[in-house]
């Protein structure tokens, strides 16, 4: 959607002239702008441009166009321009106006330069309207789609601040803190999964709030598939490195960008009416809903309307706008982050990406308010603000369950929960410095115990491939062979620590090991060269074998 200034910089002196002289517009001297040289391409093209850029120059063509030429305009205006060709312009017109009069307003509207002919990326000729003429005609359109002051706001109220974007998080907690299997033919959640994901969120009982929030982790390569389910990607860990409003700009943009780069024109048109607003007044739905029915065929209408709804509800889901009445026969306005969101775009005509990131930080910076503590209660409940670092949020989630998200985080810690971030690759020591440094006040004694405790289980019991099983830990030995020998495991203990099990029981011992609670080191370990026990990578696995019960045996003589 292109000014007058970026229209007309391409058009040649003789189109400058005929649309001044068609204008009237005289040079200083009084005299209509010619092809003297005072009056040449530059001093045409600045002149137009000026006169263009007034309303009230707009308002005298407006109303020396009069009502067959008004809604032509508006007709032209409120259609799909870019894809409309010329001809089904002209259709509706004709059944608007009647042929001679639509044809009339057509040749005024061209000549007084309101309206241009252009050419689409497949050929086809279509309406254009600048920037300055769309503003207007939203001015004049305005007034009608105000919600009446004698009118009362229904009681009916709603305004999802932030939420949506913090579902966004709570489902990539989802992902990390839990085994969440993919389909194999359109790579969404098992709805199982699904639902476990979505009793944390703030709407658990909206799956198409929730389904655009995995469309978007996978569009984004927020998520990637491996063996069946779902894993967290390294982009998303840095996107999470970027400041939290930073990380909100992109996440908007993910949500709605689609519906202005596909050139929904009435996407532009509610954005402009939303915007022209006073802040204290609403825009009316079923008004919005009229509008776009009498400017448009009805097939056509309610293709443009479906659109539009699943845009306002977006809208709503990202607390931009606030609603009150629903989305059928309510009301809306936007939210004061909304309004301070795109004058950063309108002063900077310029795309997220591309603006300055230091001047949406003056912007909307406030709204996103930034926390690095938590607090750990005895109870062993972690409970942090919704405010907090969205890394910090995903580091405690390797290692607690988050259990609600209302007012507040409140996360499980548990013996369970530390074991998985313990297989997920976090050394116990360090998920415990974790908690002892962005925890608001020390960490209760019978906290710190019990976790000093978990930590020093962890990776105490391992397997080797081969298959051994080895406990670094006496106490933990004889529990480990009463359960090889319960299960017919145990083939022989090679000392008192380490004991030999079939090779095809590697697996499904590791599981027993931990499901039983001895937080075994989560792979089966390899052994490698100059490694503890001096065994050779080279040799086969029944030699390597071999050789580590060597080894072993020499130890417990």
């Amino acid at each position: 959607m292109d000014s007058y200034q970026e229209i007309l910089k391409d058009a040649p002196l003789d189109f400058l002239q005929k649309l001044a002289g068609n204008l009237n517009l005289a040079t200083k001297g009084g005299k209509r702008a010619g092809r003297g040289s005072e009056n040449g391409w530059q001093a045409l093209y600045n002149k137009l441009v000026a006169y263009y850029s007034s309303p009230d120059n707009l308002e005298t063509l407006w109303q020396k166009i009069g009502p067959p030429g008004q809604l032509a305009l508006e007709t032209i205006h409120f259609s799909e321009p870019y894809y409309d060709e010329v001809s089904r312009v002209h259709e509706r017109l004709n059944k608007l106006l009647g042929k001679r009069a639509a044809r009339e307003a057509r040749e005024l509207l061209l000549g007084w330069g309101l309206i241009f002919l252009s050419e689409n990326e497949y050929g086809l000729d279509y309406y254009d309207l600048p920037l300055e003429v769309r503003k207007f005609i939203n001015y004049k359109v305005l007034p009608l789609l105000v919600k009446k002051d004698g009118i009362p706001l229904p009681e009916q109220r709603e305004n999802h601040g932030l939420f949506l974007w913090l579902d966004f998080y709570i489902l990539l907690a989802g992902v990390l803190q839990r085994e969440v299997r993919v389909t194999q033919t359109e790579r969404v959640f098992y709805k199982r999964d699904r639902k476990k994901i979505m009793l944390c969120q703030h709407y658990p009982d909206d799956e198409s709030r929730y389904l655009l929030l995995e469309e978007v982790a996978w569009a984004n390569d927020f998520l990637v598939e491996k063996n069946g389910c779902a894993r967290l990607s390294a982009k998303t860990w840095e996107w999470l490195q970027l400041p939290r409003y930073k990380q909100w700009l992109t996440f908007v943009d993910w949500v709605i960008n689609h519906y202005f780069q596909c050139r929904n024109i009435w996407a532009t048109h509610i954005l402009g009416f939303l915007l022209t607003l006073p802040p204290e007044k609403w825009l009316s739905l079923p008004a919005l809903y009229q509008l776009i029915h009498k400017y448009n065929m009805p097939s056509q209408a309610n293709n443009i309307l479906a659109n539009n709804k699943e845009l306002l509800q977006r809208f709503l889901w990202l607390g931009l706008i606030e609603v009150a009445g629903g989305l059928e026969q309510g009301c809306i306005r936007i939210t004061d982050l909304f309004r301070r969101y795109f004058n950063v775009l309108l002063q900077h005509d310029q795309e997220v990406e591309e603006t300055d990131g230091e001047v949406f930080r003056e912007a909307i910076e406030g709204f996103f308010p930034e926390a690095s503590s938590f607090i750990v209660q005895p109870n062993f409940e972690v409970i942090a603000p919704l405010e907090l670092s969205p890394n910090l949020f995903m580091q405690l989630s390797t290692f607690t369950d988050l259990v609600s998200a209302d007012r507040m985080f409140i996360f499980s810690l548990n013996e369970k929960a530390f074991y998985r971030g313990f297989t997920r690759g976090r050394q116990p020591e360090e998920m415990l410095k974790f908690l002892q440094e962005h925890s608001k006040y020390e960490l209760p004694p019978n906290v710190l115990t019990t976790v000093e405790e978990w930590a020093a289980k962890m990776g105490k019991v391992s397997l080797v491939k081969g298959v051994l099983v080895r406990c670094q830990k006496e106490e933990l030995a004889g529990q480990v062979k009463a359960l090889l020998e319960a299960r017919g495991w145990l083939i022989e203990a090679i000392t008192p620590q380490v004991f030999l099990v079939p090779e095809n029981r590697g697996e499904e011992c590791l599981e027993l090991l931990e499901k039983q609670g001895f937080m075994p080191h989560p792979q089966l370990i390899v052994l490698r060269a100059g490694g503890e026990d001096d065994v050779d990578i080279d040799e086969s696995p029944n030699t390597l074998l071999a050789r580590f019960i060597e080894a072993a045996l020499k130890k417990r003589g």
